[in-house]
C-alpha cells in the first residue's frame, strides 16, 4: 500500500521531476561548452528513460506507445485483423455458449437439497414389449421395506380441469406422495405441506398451489389457505403455496400438487380387483449409500414379490435424477466438452497459421528494431500487447455471439433444459470465458513472440529477403496447422451429418401417417361430471358434429389423447385369439395396443388400407363387433395367412368377440424412436365400457391452428361452460416436441460443424492471402518473365490443394473412428456411411476452393513493376 502511495505521488509530481531533470541535463551541456570541449552525453532520450525507470514512468509510457502502435497496426492490416479476430470471436463465442449448456446439464447442481443423493427409479417390464413403469403394490413394498433410502416417493402427472375461477382452465397437476417436498428439501411459501393421510384413498382431498397459479388465478390471496378449489369437478382443500423459486423435477412445471390417494390395502392384496401403476419414483439415498447398493436393496425386495397377470420379466432401473431429467447427461456432456475442445483446436490452428504468416512478413521490421537496440523483451512485450488487443476485440465480439447462440440453443433445446430457465451466466461461465481469453493472449502473444524474436538478424535485414522460400520450417508449420484444422472439421461435420440424418429418419421416415394439415386437440373430461357413459358419449358426439361444421374443417377423428401421434408407452394389453390357447410362458402371450377410434380416424391421418375395409360410422353397439388391425399385428399373429375373418378378444373382457375386418398400415405409436407395435383399432361406438376420459380429437384442415382454436373453444363452452380445452396444436408440433432431445444433440453438432467449416474457410483464405503477400516479389518476377495470369491463379490454387489433401486424408480416418463413439445416438443410420462422408468432404473442398479464388485473382492482377519497386 505504501509503495502504491509513493507511485501515485510520483505520478502527480511528474511535471516537476521532468523539469528538474531537463535543468540538470542543460547544466551539463553548459559546463561542457564553457571549456570549449563538448563532452558527449550519448543518447539523451535513453538517459531520460534510464533516469525515470526507477519511478516506473518508462514502463507506463512503453505500454501506452505499444497500444498506440498496435492500434495503427490493426488499422493498417485490416484483412489480418478481421480474419484473426473473427476466427477467435467465433471460437470463444461458441465455446462459451456451449459451456453454458454443459454447465446446466453437468456442472450446476440441481436446485434441491443435497441433489447428489436424489435418484429416479423404475421397473423395466419385459414381455412381448418393454415398458418402464412401476406397479403400485411393488412401490409400496419398496417404500416400507427398503434400508437404503431416507425417502421414496411416487407421482403421476395429469392434465386436470380447474373450475370455480374466472374461467375454467386446464392445469398441469401431479398426484404425489406426501413426502415429495421433504424429499426435495422444500418448504411451502405459505401454509403447510400435504399431510401423510393424503397418500391414502378416502381421506380429505388436499392440494398445494404453485406460486404462478396462485398469483394469476387467485390474485395472491393469502386467505386461499384452507379454502376449497375444484379439480375435475371434485373438491380439494388448499393447504399451502409453493415457493416462487420451486422447480418441479420434471419436463414441465407443475401448477397443482395433490395427494397420491391410493387404496394401499387393495393394492397390496394383489387380487386383481385393485391394480394401478405409478410412472415416476424418486428416492433420496441415505448418506454413504451408493446407487449400486440401493439397486441391490430394491432388487432383493422385488425378488420376493408376485408377478402381475401377464407375468413379465421385471428388473430395477435406477438413475441419478440429473440423468433422468436431461437424458444421458454424461453423453451430452462429452459431446459438449468434445465440441468445445474441437472449436478451440480449430480456432487455435486458424489463428496460429495467420499469426505465423504475419510474423514472417514482419521479419525485416523486427530485425531492424533489434539492430537499432530494441531488447528481446521489448519486442516480446510489443507483440504480446498486439495479441492482447486482438484477443480483447475477439472476446468482446465473442460475448455477443455466445449470447446469441445460447438463446438459440435454449429455444430449440429439449424441455429438460427448462429447469434452468434461460441458462444464466454464472461464475463458472465467467471463469471459463476469462480462461479462454488468457490462454488466447498467452498462446498467440507469447509463443509466437518467443518463436520470432530470436532469429538471425543478418539474414532478415538483407535487402529483398521477404520471400518465404528459405523458410521451410515455417511452411511445414503452416501446412500442419491447416491440415489439422481441416481434418477436425471433416470429422466434426461428418458426425453432425450422421446426427442430422438420424434425426430426419426418426422424425420423418416411415411414420405411417401424414401429419400435414392435422390438428390435435386434447380435453380432460372430469370424472365426476362425465361418470355416466351416456352423458360422455352425448358430449363427444355433439362435439364431433359441431367441430365438423366449422368452415375449413374437412373431417374430425376421435381417439384417446395419449394415442394421438407420436403416442406414448408400449403395448401391454393381452389379446385372446379364437382357436388359440395361451401358453403359460409370458413371452408367448399376444399383446396389443388398443385404440378406440371413429371411422374418420384413418382418413384424417391418411393411414393406408392394406386389406379388407376400414371402420364405418355404422359400426355401433347394435351391430356385429368388428376391429381393424395394423400390418404388424397381422404379420406377427397370422404369419403366412390373412388376418381377415379371425376373431379376438381385447382387454379383460371374456364376453365380446371382435371380427377382424381390415388391415391398415403400421403407425409409430410408441414414440418416433420406436418401431411400430401390434395395434387393434376398436370402433368408438362399440367401446366395451372403456371411457374416453382423456379425450383426443384430430382435425383435418388446411387452416392454421390460430383460425380453428377460437371457434372450437366457443363450441366447447356452449356444450359445457366448465369444460376447459387442454391443448390445441398441430400434429407437427407434437412430433417436433417428442424428439426434442435428439434434435438438441443434432443442433449442437450442426452448430459446431457450421462454425467449424466457417473457421476453416477463413483460415484457408487468410493463409493463402498472407502467403501471396509474402510472395509478392517472387510473383512479380515470374510475371516480368512472361508468366500468364492463369498460371499464377493455378499456382495459388495448387497451394490450396496442398493444404487440403493431408487434411482430407486425416479427416476421413478420424471420422471413421470417431463416428463409432456416437453410434448409440444414431437411429437407422450406420456410423460408417461413406456417402455422407464423401458429401461432407466434397462440400468442404468446394468451399475451400471458393475461398481460394479471391487471393488467387488478387495475386494474378498485381503490376510487376510496382511490386518490384516496393520490394
Amino acid at each position: 500500500m505504501n509503495s502504491l502511495r509513493r507511485t501515485v505521488r510520483k505520478l502527480l509530481r511528474r511535471p516537476k521531476l521532468q523539469g528538474e531533470m531537463e535543468a540538470e541535463l542543460a547544466h551539463h551541456r553548459e559546463l561542457s561548452t564553457q571549456n570549449g570541449n563538448r563532452i558527449s552525453l550519448g543518447n539523451v532520450t535513453s538517459i531520460k528513460e534510464s533516469a525515470l525507470d526507477p519511478w516506473r514512468f518508462v514502463f507506463i509510457e512503453n505500454i501506452w506507445r505499444d497500444l498506440l502502435f498496435a492500434l495503427r497496426s490493426v488499422r493498417r492490416n485490416s484483412a489480418y485483423t478481421i480474419t484473426a479476430a473473427g476466427s477467435l470471436a467465433l471460437g470463444i463465442g461458441v465455446c462459451t455458449a456451449m459451456f453454458t449448456i454443459l454447465n446446466a446439464v453437468d456442472l450446476r447442481p440441481l436446485p434441491y437439497a443435497y441433489p447428489q443423493q436424489l435418484v429416479w427409479v423404475t421397473q423395466v417390464l419385459k414381455a412381448n414389449s418393454t415398458d418402464e413403469l412401476t406397479l403400485t403394490p411393488d412401490f409400496l413394498d419398496w417404500r416400507d421395506g427398503n434400508r437404503t433410502f431416507q425417502h421414496l416417493i411416487a407421482y403421476n402427472e395429469y392434465t386436470r380441469s380447474l373450475t370455480g375461477v374466472a374461467e375454467p382452465i386446464e392445469v398441469h397437476s401431479v398426484k404425489a406422495s406426501a413426502d415429495l417436498l421433504p424429499l426435495l428439501g422444500i418448504t411451502p411459501f405459505l401454509g403447510r405441506n400435504l399431510p401423510q393421510t393424503a397418500d391414502l384413498a378416502g381421506q380429505e382431498r388436499v392440494a398445494l398451489l404453485s406460486y404462478p397459479i396462485w398469483q394469476s388465478r387467485f390474485a395472491a390471496d393469502t386467505s386461499i389457505i384452507g379454502r376449497p378449489i375444484r379439480l375435475d369437478g371434485e373438491q380439494y382443500i388448499v393447504t399451502g403455496i409453493l415457493p416462487q423459486s420451486f422447480l418441479f423435477p420434471g419436463a414441465e412445471q407443475v401448477d397443482i400438487i395433490t395427494g397420491l390417494g391410493k387404496n394401499e390395502a387393495g393394492e397390496l392384496a394383489r387380487d386383481g380387483k385393485v391394480f394401478t401403476i405409478v410412472r415416476n419414483v424418486i428416492g433420496r439415498l441415505k448418506p454413504g449409500v451408493t446407487n449400486g447398493q440401493a439397486r441391490q436393496d430394491l432388487t432383493a425386495i422385488q425378488a420376493h414379490l408376485p408377478l402381475p397377470p401377464w407375468r413379465p420379466t421385471i428388473t430395477i432401473k435406477l438413475l441419478p435424477l440429473r440423468d433422468h431429467l436431461f437424458g444421458n447427461a454424461k453423453v451430452t456432456g462429452i459431446v459438449l466438452v468434445g465440441g468445445s475442445l474441437i472449436f478451440l483446436l480449430i480456432a487455435s490452428a486458424n489463428v496460429a497459421s495467420l499469426s505465423l504468416v504475419r510474423l514472417m512478413q514482419r521479419d525485416r521490421e523486427l530485425a531492424v528494431r533489434r539492430v537499432l537496440g530494441a531488447a528481446r523483451a521489448r519486442v516480446i512485450s510489443q507483440l504480446l500487447i498486439e495479441s492482447s488487443m486482438l484477443a480483447g476485440f475477439a472476446c468482446a465480439i465473442g460475448v455477443f455471439i455466445a449470447f446469441a447462440i445460447r438463446n438459440l440453443l435454449v429455444a430449440f433445446g429439449p424441455y429438460g433444459l427448462s429447469i434452468y430457465g434461460n441458462l444464466p451466466i454464472d461464475l463458472r461461465v465467467i471463469v471459463f470465458a476469462s480462461t479462454l481469453l488468457i490462454l488466447t493472449i498467452l498462446i498467440f502473444g507469447m509463443l509466437p513472440a518467443l518463436r520470432m524474436s530470436d532469429f538471425h538478424l543478418g539474414e532478415a535485414v538483407a535487402a529483398g529477403q521477404t520471400s518465404i522460400t528459405g523458410k521451410r520450417h515455417n511452411l511445414r508449420l503452416l501446412s500442419i496447422a491447416s491440415a489439422v484444422e481441416i481434418a477436425i472439421v471433416i470429422a466434426l461435420s461428418s458426425s453432425a451429418a450422421l446426427m442430422l440424418k438420424s434425426f430426419w429418419n426418426m422424425r420423418y421416415k416411415n411414420l405411417g401417417f401424414e401429419s400435414q394439415h392435422a390438428i390435435a386437440v386434447t380435453l380432460n373430461l372430469g370424472s365426476s361430471r362425465y361418470a355416466d357413459k351416456n352423458r360422455e358419449f352425448s358430449f363427444i358426439n355433439q362435439l364431433l358434429d359441431r367441430t365438423a361444421a366449422i368452415p375449413g374443417v374437412e373431417a374430425v377423428a376421435v381417439t384417446l389423447a395419449s394415442e394421438i401421434p407420436p403416442g406414448e408407452g408400449h403395448a401391454t394389453n393381452i389379446v385372446r385369439i379364437e382357436g388359440r390357447s395361451l401358453a403359460a410362458n409370458s413371452r408367448q402371450k399376444a399383446l396389443q395396443r388398443g385404440q378406440e377410434v371413429n371411422a374418420s380416424y384413418f382418413k384424417v391421418l391418411r393411414i393406408p388400407l392394406l386389406e379388407g375395409r376400414l371402420l364405418r360410422d355404422s359400426d355401433r353397439a347394435n351391430s356385429p363387433p368388428v376391429v381393424v388391425v395394423n400390418n404388424q399385428f397381422a404379420r406377427r399373429y397370422f404369419p403366412g395367412e390373412s388376418a381377415l375373418g379371425h376373431r379376438l378378444q381385447t382387454g379383460e373382457s371374456e364376453n365380446t368377440w371382435y371380427t377382424i375386418v381390415g388391415v391398415v398400415g403400421d403407425v409409430k405409436t410408441s414414440g418416433l424412436a420406436a418401431y411400430p407395435e401390434p395395434v387393434v383399432y376398436t370402433p368408438y361406438g362399440q367401446s366395451d365400457g372403456a371411457r374416453l376420459r382423456d379425450l383426443g380429437l384430430v382435425i383435418s384442415s388446411a387452416l392454421p391452428v390460430a383460425s380453428i382454436a377460437p371457434e372450437f373453444r366457443t363450441i366447447v363452452a356452449a356444450l359445457d361452460p366448465e369444460q376447459p380445452v387442454a391443448a390445441i396444436e398441430s400434429i407437427d408440433h407434437r412430433l417436433n416436441a417428442s424428439v426434442s432431445r435428439p434434435r438438441f444433440t443434432a443442433n449442437i453438432l450442426f452448430t459446431f460443424s457450421c462454425f467449424g467449416v466457417l473457421l476453416a474457410i477463413i483460415g484457408v483464405y487468410g493463409v493463402l492471402a498472407c502467403r501471396t503477400r509474402v510472395q509478392i516479389r517472387e510473383i512479380a518476377v515470374r510475371q516480368a518473365l512472361g508468366a500468364q495470369r492463369t498460371a499464377i491463379i493455378s499456382n495459388v490454387l495448387a497451394d490450396a490443394l496442398r493444404l487440403l489433401i493431408p487434411g482430407l486424408l486425416a479427416g476421413i480416418s478420424l471420422a471413421l473412428v470417431g463416428n463409432r463413439l456416437i453410434s448409440s445416438l444414431l437411429f437407422e443410420v450406420k456410423p460408417g456411411d461413406l456417402t455422407l462422408l464423401a458429401t461432407v468432404c466434397a462440400g468442404i473442398v468446394v468451399a475451400a476452393f471458393a475461398a481460394s479464388f479471391l487471393p488467387a485473382f488478387r495475386a494474378s492482377g498485381l503490376d510487376p513493376l510496382v511490386s518490384l519497386r516496393q520490394n
